[in-house]
């Protein structure tokens, strides 16, 4: 016979979920403005939180810089499962990348242009920020300017 009456309490099949692992943005574009010649600004973005991880103006590509850039931006923080390129990234550039992503187990994901969403809106404030308060005769900026104005957005979109 069966006991309908059980003392043992129905077990109920719970899985924790799944930790989701984050999706980083990584967009580069030409800053023609900066004095005396164009450079790069760099954004790296994490699409889950909105938040900007690591921004850098260069003079040139990172080239092999952009490797121990990533490690920088990895310190204190889950590494992300996919790294998504934006835009078009310099040739020298690339081998870090890849070697950045082999430790880390990231997988980079060209989206070719950037896509609309958190990485784009922060790329598109960084740059107002860097072009705010022009002259009239469109000034180019001396780097250290430049780099100021970009750590003062970074700081004021939360960066840290």
């Amino acid at each position: 016979m069966c006991d309908v009456h059980s003392t043992v309490p129905a077990m109920t099949a719970f899985a924790a979920p799944a930790p989701t692992l984050p999706v980083w943005s990584l967009d580069r574009c030409r800053w023609d403005r900066l004095n005396p010649a164009s450079g790069s600004l760099y954004l790296l973005v994490d699409e889950s939180r909105h938040l900007p991880i690591a921004a850098a103006l260069t003079e040139e590509s990172m080239g092999v810089g952009i490797g121990a850039w990533l490690v920088a931006a990895t310190i204190g923080r889950q590494p992300p499962a996919t790294l998504q390129l934006a835009g078009s990234s310099p040739e020298a550039d690339w081998p870090a990348l890849r070697d950045w992503a082999r430790t880390y187990a990231v997988v980079i994901a060209r989206v070719g242009v950037p896509q609309p969403g958190p990485a784009e809106a922060l790329l598109r404030s960084a740059l107002r920020a860097l072009d705010a308060e022009r002259g009239a005769g469109h000034d180019r900026l001396p780097f250290p300017v430049a780099q100021q104005r970009l750590d003062r957005w970074y700081r004021s979109q939360g960066g840290r």
